[in-house]
């Protein structure tokens, strides 16, 4: 039984990458893997069920606020750690935790390290990120990302790749009931940060509430933006739209909306979205880099829109909500390649690559 650890930044965050790990997490405990989730900071009030066979350990990187001493106190406590747990494989969940992972590397020879991207190779483009990526190229044991197009930019863009695999990240809903498309709601998810373009989204809703007011917006998620997000909901007097904290029961709000509104910036692969075409919405998106376009083809499932076009945004959308034929029509192919995602065919993939470690 080999015994691995994933590495988080905060597991108390309640987005995409904390979900995945939790549910990656618990499946390779129940395949008999010995299983810790590692929280740089916080992380012991988690936002998604974690099995008792998965161990939750925070390095407590909170208490120091030195930027230069916490980074040498998480580095010294992650080595603790992994000499007493004995951890064999440690994944770091976004590349840019790898200089960790290295430094721990340097000690424990023997130890496998996995760099997990989770945005995309054009995304946040800062010096520590792009060197993180090379590095991880370079000396990470394999690198895992969470689309085709992106194994083709980091296969194009990086010369000298150890080992490189694609595995997406697995549809955590139910498969078996869809949405009856009946609810006159549209609904966007995600982590409220500039990222996920919530912005833009309230943009496109001036054009479409004056012309719509039977329609409403929900957006479900918390984080740094939700005043801005309040404000610009005030300045344009919107009277049908509302910003509900990050729910559990996730499934229950798919099934009460009959559109799924996309307005990211750039993602890495948007579980959200599969989420919402497993439940049968047809989903209205902006082509960021790097996961819609793997998803959607444009005018069958859903739309793709160009980046940053706020107003055709709408257009779309309004397409979608007068013509529930149309929306029908989309739904019935929402489906078409969700398989892929089924989280027993994701977790296979993950056994597959822990084992091939010797």
């Amino acid at each position: 039984m080999k015994n691995l650890a994933f590495l988080i930044n905060n597991l108390s965050h309640g987005a995409g990458t904390e979900r995945a790990t939790c549910v990656i997490a618990n499946g390779l405990a129940d395949f008999g893997y010995k299983v810790t989730i590692l929280s740089c900071r916080e992380g012991m009030e988690y936002k998604f069920p974690i099995s008792d066979k998965v161990s939750v350990v925070s390095l407590k990187g909170e208490e120091i606020k030195n930027r230069v001493m916490r980074k040498a106190m998480l580095l010294k406590r992650l080595k603790e750690v992994i000499d007493r747990e004995g951890i064999e494989i440690l994944v770091a969940v976004d590349v840019i935790l790898i200089y960790y992972l290295l430094g721990v590397k340097a000690i424990h020879h023997t130890l496998k390290i996995i760099a997990w991207e989770h945005f995309n190779f054009y995304a946040k483009r800062s010096l520590a990120r792009r060197l993180a990526r090379r590095l991880s190229a370079k000396y990470a044991d394999a690198i895992v990302v969470l689309g085709e197009r992106d194994l083709k930019n980091y296969k194009d863009k990086l010369r000298r790749i150890k080992r490189i695999v694609r595995i997406y990240n697995p549809v955590t809903v139910s498969l078996d009931t869809k949405s009856k498309l009946e609810e006159k709601t549209v609904l966007a998810v995600g982590r409220l940060t500039r990222q996920k373009g919530f912005d833009l989204l309230l943009e496109a809703w001036r054009y479409i509430e004056p012309e719509f007011g039977d329609w409403s917006l929900r957006i479900i998620g918390d984080g740094e933006e939700k005043e801005n997000l309040c404000n610009i909901i005030k300045i344009y007097h919107f009277q049908n739209v509302e910003i509900i904290p990050y729910q559990r029961d996730i499934d229950q709000w798919y099934m009460r909306a009959s559109l799924f509104a996309l307005s990211s910036r750039y993602e890495g692969f948007v579980l959200v979205m599969i989420e919402a075409m497993a439940k049968g919405l047809p989903v209205v998106s902006f082509n960021c880099k790097e996961g819609p376009a793997e998803l959607i083809d444009d005018g069958i499932n859903g739309y793709l829109v160009d980046d940053g076009k706020v107003e055709l945004f709408a257009e779309k959308l309004k397409y979608l909500m007068r013509d529930g034929e149309l929306r029908r029509r989309f739904a019935e192919k929402t489906d078409l390649k969700l398989f892929e995602f089924d989280s027993t065919h994701v977790l296979s993939e993950w056994d597959s690559l822990m084992s091939s470690f010797n």
